[in-house]
This record gives structure tokens, sequence and C-alpha cells, in this order.
């Protein structure tokens, strides 16, 4: 589920960023390249419980971006895109908090 939604979001945010003529970026930033290391490193219940924080903390950050985004962002195609995303956003975030017992 996570790979095919966040596969299609990445798409459509590509259309959207083309029809917004806006360039993303290349590479993620490094906050989460540091975040993808450790869950690399982690193995059994340290990896289970670093992946589940990692997820956590991801989708609050991206839900807000998105919810924020769509209310007053400057770019319809972009507005769009987040107003669509952000319901799926908090699917996953929902999910998240279930696996952490929350």
């Amino acid at each position: 589920m996570m790979i095919t939604d966040h596969t299609k979001a990445g798409q459509e945010l590509k259309t959207a960023a083309g029809e917004a003529s806006v360039t993303l970026p290349a590479q993620m930033v490094e906050k989460h390249a540091a975040e993808l290391e450790k869950l690399k490193n982690a193995q059994g219940e340290q990896f289970d419980a670093a992946y589940v924080q990692a997820q956590l903390a991801a989708h609050q950050e991206a839900l807000k971006l998105l919810q924020t985004y769509a209310q007053g962002g400057d770019s319809e195609p972009l507005k769009a895109h987040a107003a669509k995303t952000a319901p799926v956003v908090q699917g996953h975030l929902e999910h998240a908090q279930k696996l952490s017992g929350g």
C-alpha cells in the first residue's frame, strides 16, 4: 500500500510541478537521508521501532505541509495535488499510529 500510494503521489507531484513550472529537488534533504541511514543500520525489533517512529514523524510533517499548502499555496496545480494527497497521507498516519499502539 505504502509503495503504491507513494509512487502514485510522486508521479502526480511531478505532473503538478511541471504544470506549475516548478523544478523538484533531485535528492532527498539531509534530515531524511540521515533517517534512512539509521533504518539501514537497524535490525529486528530495533528496526521495527525505528521504522514506526520514522513513519509517524514523516507522515505528520507531510500532512501538515499538504494541508497548509492546500489552503494557502500560490500554485493551483500544486494546491490541487496537496488537497488530493492529504487524505491519503492521513490514512497512512492513522495506520502508523495503530502500529505504534497509539
